[in-house]
C-alpha cells in the first residue's frame, strides 16, 4: 500500500481581517478596470482601527488616467464603505470609515504601448483567485473556501439565514450569532496524485454571547458535514 501525502488547506471567512483586506482590494480594482479595462491596477489595501472607527488604507499604482478623474477619491470611498458594509452586515456611512488613498498614477506616457492603450505593465487585480471549478482545484481548497464563502459567510451577511441548498438537510432554520471573522481548515489525504479521503474539517469563528458554544460547535459541525 503506498503512504498517503496529506494536503491541507485553510479558507478564511469574508470578514476576516485578511480576507477582508483582499476583497476590498478587488472590489476597487474592479471598479477601476469597469472605467477602462486597459488601465494599469496594482493595488493593495490595510485595515486599522483609529479612534474607535475602522481605518481602511489603499495602496499602489493605477493609471493617472483614472487617479487624476475629478471624482475618483469619492467613487473608491464609495466602494470601500459599500463592501465593508456587505462584509460586516453593517450600514455605516462614508463618515464612519476613515478612509486613506495612498495610490499613486502611472503616467500615461509609461501606460501606453504600441498600440496607444493604456495598458502598462498590467491589468489585472492583485488577489488571491477565488475558485471557478471543483474540477480544475484541490478538493481541500474547495471544501475549505466553499465553507468559508458559501456557508458561514453567507449566513453572517443574511441575518442567520441558511443557504437554500441546505436547508432539507438540517433540523434547523436560523444560525444567529455567528461573527463574520472566522476561518475553515481542511486536511485532505491523497494516494500518490489520487484523492483518498478527508480527515477532518476545523472550524474557528467569533460569535455573539448569545450563542452559546456548545451550540456553535454542534451546528458548524452538523452543517460541515451537510455540506
Amino acid at each position: 500500500m503506498n503512504e498517503l501525502t496529506l494536503y491541507p488547506f485553510e479558507g478564511a471567512f469574508d470578514a476576516k481581517p485578511d480576507k477582508l483586506d483582499e476583497i476590498i482590494a478587488n472590489s476597487c480594482a474592479a471598479l477601476v478596470l469597469e472605467a477602462n479595462p486597459s488601465y494599469k491596477v496594482n493595488l493593495r489595501q490595510t485595515s486599522d482601527w483609529k479612534d474607535g472607527k475602522p481605518k481602511i488604507r489603499l495602496y499602489g499604482e493605477i493609471s493617472s488616467e483614472f487617479l487624476d478623474s475629478q471624482d475618483a477619491h469619492d467613487a473608491l470611498h464609495e466602494e470601500v464603505v459599500t463592501t465593508y458594509n456587505r462584509l460586516y452586515n453593517t450600514s455605516l456611512i462614508p463618515n464612519d470609515i476613515i478612509f486613506v488613498n495612498d495610490l499613486v498614477g502611472q503616467s500615461t506616457h509609461l501606460a501606453k504601448n504600441a498600440d496607444g492603450l493604456h495598458n502598462g505593465d498590467t491589468a489585472e487585480a492583485l488577489g488571491i483567485a477565488d475558485r471557478q471549478s471543483v474540477t480544475l482545484e484541490p478538493v481541500e481548497r474547495y471544501v475549505a473556501m466553499s465553507l468559508a464563502h458559501d456557508v458561514f459567510s453567507f449566513i453572517h451577511q443574511h441575518d442567520g439565514q441558511l443557504p437554500e441548498f441546505l436547508k432539507p438537510y438540517v433540523s434547523f432554520n436560523k444560525f444567529e450569532g455567528l461573527r463574520g471573522d472566522g476561518k475553515t481548515a481542511v486536511r485532505a489525504y491523497f494516494d500518490n496524485v489520487h484523492f483518498s479521503h478527508i480527515s477532518s474539517i476545523t472550524t474557528a469563528a467569533f460569535h455573539e454571547k448569545k450563542l452559546i458554544t456548545m451550540r456553535l460547535q454542534l451546528e458548524q459541525k452538523n452543517l460541515s458535514l451537510v455540506f
